[in-house]
């Protein structure tokens, strides 16, 4: 499921969830929806995309991920906009 990102950008995006809506590690589960299980409102989601694109360098969509996505799921948006530049960006 989220075999494109590491256990360290797995972390990374469980930190940015814990932070923006005061949640545990234990409850980031991959099948957790956003806004249903780990109650994140608009803002939230708004305020994840953008901690999302400071911390891994993306240029996310203008519009916020789908707040109805699960944990498994915004795994996947970030490995999917990460891998062009995962695998051509670290030989400099």
């Amino acid at each position: 499921m989220n075999n494109a990102l590491s256990d360290q950008d797995v972390t990374a995006v469980q930190n940015i969830l814990m932070e923006q809506l005061s949640v545990t590690r234990e409850q980031i589960l991959p099948e957790a929806s956003i806004v249903g299980d780990l109650t994140a409102d608009s803002l939230d989601v708004i305020e994840i995309n953008m901690a999302l694109e400071e911390h891994f360098n993306l240029a996310l969509p203008d519009e916020p991920f789908d707040p109805a996505m699960t944990v498994g799921e915004l795994y996947e948006l970030v490995a999917n906009q990460r891998e062009p530049s995962a695998r051509s960006g670290s030989g400099r």
